[in-house]
């Protein structure tokens, strides 16, 4: 039955167990830390689970990563950036949307945040109360899309209107253009 007190440290090390435990499996095993490390990890002693399940705590930590980050965007959706003069709401946008301007235009949002601030302006961030909120992405973006369709084809029928009523506006036989 040889071990070395190395053999003891590593073992300890590896697994959640006592000098006297290490002591005993290494008898068990005759010194052999292999088969040490086998029969710890059959009895759930090991501490961190690098030998067995890899793959599934990399997919795990995947599914965590993901649970995370629907976490934050239902969070920065939750809470609202709210910009008032008295008791008119002038600006009412997400978080997130706030947070996207900082990082695409971040001197322009800072510098807008300062004058709102001199202009007598009130700037709250609110959360939204209810507890169950939970938002679909995908349903909001063909919510978005939607909105943005129906944007663009009344632009381009306000702008086909003005187009017709300028041709039929014509005056002496020449041509004329009016800019609104």
């Amino acid at each position: 039955m040889k071990y070395t007190i190395e053999q003891v440290e590593y073992l300890r090390t590896k697994a959640d167990i006592t000098y006297e435990e290490a002591v005993e499996i290494l008898e068990k095993y005759q010194g052999d830390v292999a088969k040490c490390l086998v029969e710890l990890e059959k009895i759930g002693k090991i501490r961190n689970n690098t030998y067995t399940n890899n793959n599934n705590s990399n997919q795990n930590s995947g599914e965590e990563f993901k649970k995370n980050v629907k976490k934050v965007y239902n969070n920065s959706v939750r809470h609202r950036f709210i910009i008032k003069k008295g008791d008119t709401v002038i600006v009412n946008l997400s978080l997130l949307y706030m947070l996207a301007a900082l990082i695409v235009a971040p001197h322009l949002t800072i510098v807008s945040a300062i004058a709102a601030i001199f202009l007598g302006y009130k700037i709250n961030i609110q959360k939204e109360e209810t507890d169950d909120y939970e938002v679909d992405l995908k349903e909001q973006v063909n919510k978005a899309a939607g909105n943005i369709k129906n944007t663009v084809k009344d632009f381009t029928e306000v702008n086909v209107q003005k187009a017709e009523k300028a041709e039929t506006n014509t005056k002496d036989g020449y041509n004329e253009i009016t800019v609104e």
